[in-house]
């Protein structure tokens, strides 16, 4: 469930690294945008080079992932 957007102006980001090139970032803005509305944008990224290799192409098994609400 998504969180309420708050009425006061709040922020917060994390990062995170990790083994096998591991990296993760996300982060959040919420507060009112005029007298009435709120509003809250948060995103995330992450990406890692995988713990495996494909012995025919020789590709590591990468994974990416971005989401924006």
């Amino acid at each position: 469930m998504t969180r309420a957007p708050a009425e006061e102006f709040e922020a917060r980001a994390k990062a995170r690294v990790g083994n096998y090139d591991a990296s993760e970032f996300s982060g959040y803005v919420s507060g009112a945008v005029s007298e009435n509305v709120t509003a809250r944008l948060s995103g995330s990224t992450s990406e890692t080079d995988g713990v495996y290799k494909d012995t025919v192409t020789g590709n590591k098994g990468k994974d990416e992932s971005d989401a924006l609400r």
